[in-house]
């Protein structure tokens, strides 16, 4: 049998804030697509690629890969243990911070700058 189990994140925006849906966007896409779209044939999301670009030619991705990464699975396995919120740094900091939420057990944070 062949499979894989991943720890799937949900995210939530912290507010209705544009700034906060977009950077919950990018951390759905970070936690949960990353990682799903290539096992189901999909590639990786091209709106994550966009995003890493200054960092990332995705080039470490070899002929083939994507093909056998998305091959049949018998089973997949799934472990959630929280969701996140994501609200925006102030401008002033660039820098990704991930931190505990106090609202509740199990909760964390992804903070993200604009």
């Amino acid at each position: 049998m062949v499979g894989t189990a991943l720890n799937l994140q949900p995210a939530r925006p912290a507010s209705d804030d544009p700034e906060d849906v977009r950077v919950t966007r990018l951390a759905d896409l970070n936690m949960n697509a990353l990682y799903m779209d290539p096992l189901f044939g999909r590639g990786y999301p091209e709106e994550l690629v966009e995003h890493y670009r200054s960092s990332s030619d995705f080039g470490f991705v070899q002929e083939g890969d994507l093909e056998a990464i998305a091959r049949p699975l018998d089973f997949l396995g799934s472990t959630t243990t929280g969701s996140t919120r994501s609200p925006r740094l102030p401008a002033r900091s660039s820098a990704p911070v991930s931190c505990p939420d106090r609202s509740g057990p199990g909760r964390s944070r992804l903070l993200a700058s604009p």
